[in-house]
């Protein structure tokens, strides 16, 4: 179904410049585990573009067997690697870079109706939606360099689920989707200066 409803609605949604595309980097959610993606915030959409996994990637690939180990007592354990492994940044972490923001409209449109699972959202379509900090569980048993949580309501799509750990990539998320969602989006998240970080309010 998306890539038909990518096919035969987006080339009239993002009509804007490249330049005029906020874009960040995101995790969508899945049952079992996540998949990296590309998201553009168009004038009138989100337009999400599945990313190949950069070599040597972890995240959540694990994330089965450091759970069945807490539960079959190795809480204590996967919360120390937790602690240890928060705030790291490894290169090797994250979705391998593929010049999306220096392509046009139309090759966009092209990858998007060629590449399976990507979706299209509709700001009109959102019902809510809220930005959040990772919550204890992701601390102890997900990716610990979670930065937040965007849960979006979607009338097509479902409950959209999108884990960002790139600071800079939050910053853009907040900026964009408030301004296009206005009060059905909730941000329960700040920026401290201090800490350069991301904090629940």
């Amino acid at each position: 179904m998306s890539q038909q409803f990518v096919s035969l609605r987006t080339t009239s949604i993002i009509e804007q410049a490249s330049g005029d595309r906020p874009s960040f980097q995101a995790r969508v959610c899945k049952t079992f585990g996540s998949k990296p993606y590309q998201v553009f915030c168009s004038s009138e959409a989100m337009l999400l573009l599945p990313v190949a996994e950069a070599a040597g990637a972890t995240v959540n690939k694990a994330s089965g067997a450091v759970v069945a180990g807490a539960v079959l007592g190795g809480m204590v354990g996967a919360a120390l690697g937790s602690i240890i492994a928060d705030n790291l940044e490894t290169s090797s972490v994250g979705p391998r870079a593929e010049n999306f923001n220096l392509m046009t409209d139309d090759e966009l449109v092209a990858i998007a109706r060629q590449r399976k699972g990507s979706m299209l959202s509709e700001y009109a379509d959102i019902t809510a939606g809220s930005i959040d900090g990772p919550s204890m569980t992701d601390r102890m048993f997900g990716n610990s360099r979670i930065v937040g949580n965007i849960t979006l309501r979607d009338r097509t799509l479902g409950k959209l689920v999108l884990e960002l750990v790139s600071a800079q990539s939050m910053l853009t998320a907040i900026k964009a989707l408030k301004t296009k969602l206005g009060d059905r989006l909730k941000v329960d998240i700040e920026w401290c200066e201090q800490t350069r970080t991301f904090r629940n309010k």
